[in-house]
């Protein structure tokens, strides 16, 4: 298979087989691509997640991108293998290691939305009660004053 750049300059200065240097020209930049996404997806996953699954989240960040380039400069088939790697093998690691979801780790993905359970919030187990006399540790409004704001200051 003829390289990317090598179809593209081919196509315009010696005006060679059009087909062939177009399509050469798709597969590269689909090669390219591919790397892209498949850095993308990784970067979705917590570090300790793809440690656990036995490789760095590093290699798939900047290694993916550089095989799409190879991938689009020379042959497309060696752009295309990290991206069958990461989906055929390391992804359902990684995902398995995560706990499910992408999120902080222990979060296990999306809770379904929901409001208050059908008997109504559930009251606080235990505590303590209220102090006598005030209302949640504060003192009770003087007698004789509005409770407000202070008097002003005399002029």
């Amino acid at each position: 298979m003829t390289s990317t750049i090598l179809a593209a300059a081919d196509l315009t200065v010696t005006g060679g087989n059009t087909a062939v240097s177009i399509i050469s020209l798709v597969l590269g930049l689909a090669a390219l691509g591919a790397g892209i996404f498949t850095a993308i997806d990784a970067n979705k996953y917590s570090d300790q997640a793809h440690q656990a699954a036995g490789a760095p989240k590093m290699l798939w960040l900047i290694g993916a991108p550089i095989a799409g380039l190879i991938g689009c400069a020379c042959c497309f088939i060696l752009g295309l293998i990290m991206p069958g790697i990461w989906f055929g093998v390391y992804k359902k690691k990684v995902e398995a290691a995560q706990g499910g979801g992408f999120g902080a780790p222990g979060f296990g993905g999306p809770q379904p939305y929901g409001g208050p359970p059908a008997g109504g919030a559930p009251g606080a187990p235990g505590g303590f009660p209220p102090p006598a006399g005030g209302q949640g540790g504060f003192p009770p409004p003087p007698a004789g004053g509005s409770g407000g704001f202070p008097p002003p200051p005399p002029q």
